[in-house]
């Protein structure tokens, strides 16, 4: 919570004056999601409907990097050899999906991310492994 000033009111009750301020930020997956629109996704497989692509009121593919300033962008190549410039890279489909070496904001996003994961799932407890030996004759 926020502390707010005893000049800051409730636009709703100007009488009524606010302490506090609440504040929701977006879920793991919401993030996900909204960041997954900095991939470089393949004109043939938005052609093919094999992804959604978002698009403006007159229908015009909307340009998520407007949104995203840098904070994340994963390239894609169909060449047959991983990208030599990839600090990460993963095959699919034919093609590669990479996040470039000399782009430190996407690779600190991607570091971030790593990090919410594991804030997330918490203490995991050590599974033992289970010996059963036969008793008796």
């Amino acid at each position: 919570m926020v502390e707010l000033e005893d000049s800051d009111f409730d636009p709703l009750d100007p009488e009524k004056r606010l302490t506090e301020l609440g504040v929701d930020s977006r879920s793991l997956m919401g993030v996900l999601y909204y960041l997954s629109n900095g991939v470089q996704v393949p004109p043939e497989d938005v052609e093919s409907g094999v992804v959604t692509a978002t698009v403006d009121t007159d229908r015009n593919p909307f340009d998520w990097s407007t949104l995203l300033a840098g904070l994340f962008e994963v390239c894609s190549s169909d060449s047959l050899f991983r990208p030599s410039d990839a600090a990460v890279a993963v095959r699919h489909r034919g093609r590669w999906f990479y996040i470039a070496d000399d782009d430190q904001t996407t690779k600190s996003t991607f570091l971030l991310l790593g990090q919410l994961f594991t804030i997330q799932s918490g203490d995991v407890e050590d599974v033992k492994p289970v010996l059963t030996l036969p008793v008796g004759g």
